[in-house]
């Protein structure tokens, strides 16, 4: 489904070159009936190729779309190679696609819910209990996702949405740990200077350290840094460590 009023409203993709923007409107169309909706892989000739485009335009495009945010631009080597694999991917499509999935689990619950209560009819035969237990199994393993999350600060009610909620989501899983989501959402938020390219040059790999040296701060008997206190002190400013290790492997506590 193609939305006017977010292509027409999107900040990050106005200030991207008339080409690229030519290229990202294919490129979507192409999503669309992709196998895995929302996502494209190949080389940076293929996709030019796809696109009617010439590699140089293809690579002034994924490089506008890098530096601005508004596609998920996944290079394995340097994009610079006209034969580098590239991963481009639209986070609203893929994003709307998890959703119709779960819409469909709860068609199916709803539909079964008579059949898997015991209490009401007969007892089923092994195929329908299996299916019953296969759509309980899935639902309560997989939470479905929102296209926004309420962000806590005061009185006021802040939603976190478009891609800082993408980013913010895949910072949350790399920081693992699970407490005071709204307000790391808020803290988040907070964030002036906050672009795609800081998280996952920066952002990201800071919080993965911060959890990967987390099980040597509880072994202390400390406490961890809830991500809103992290945020807010800006720890992904820290320089990392030289030898490799953790701020915990090396005794010294925040």
């Amino acid at each position: 489904m193609f939305y006017v009023r977010d292509w027409l409203s999107d900040a990050e993709l106005r200030t991207a070159s008339l080409t690229s923007r030519a290229i990202w409107i294919d490129l979507l169309c192409y999503m669309w009936v992709a196998q895995k909706r929302g996502e494209l892989k190949g080389t940076v000739k293929s996709l030019a190729a796809m696109v009617g485009a010439t590699p140089e335009e293809m690579l002034l495009f994924l490089t506008e779309a890098k530096e601005t945010g508004f596609a998920t631009i996944t290079c394995n080597g340097d994009v610079m190679i006209c034969n580098s694999h590239v991963t481009v991917q639209n986070r609203r499509m893929i994003r709307d696609e998890k959703d119709r999935e779960l819409n469909r689990i709860r068609v199916s619950r709803h539909r079964t819910k008579k059949e898997c209560n015991g209490n009401v009819t007969p007892p089923l035969a092994s195929a329908s209990a299996s299916a019953c237990t296969k759509v309980h199994s899935i639902l309560a393993s997989d939470e479905p996702e929102k296209d926004f999350i309420w962000a806590r600060s005061g009185k006021r009610k802040r939603k976190l949405t478009g891609w800082k909620l993408d980013d913010f989501l895949s910072f949350w899983k790399a920081y693992a740990y699970p407490h005071g989501r709204a307000e790391a959402a808020d803290a988040w938020l907070e964030i002036d200077d906050l672009t795609h390219e800081m998280v996952e040059a920066r952002i990201i790999p800071a919080a993965k350290r911060e959890a990967a040296g987390r099980a040597a701060l509880k072994a202390k008997g400390l406490t961890p840094k809830m991500a809103q206190g992290w945020l807010n002190a800006r720890r992904f400013d820290d320089e990392p460590p030289k030898n490799g290790k953790s701020t915990w492997d090396r005794g010294v506590f925040r």
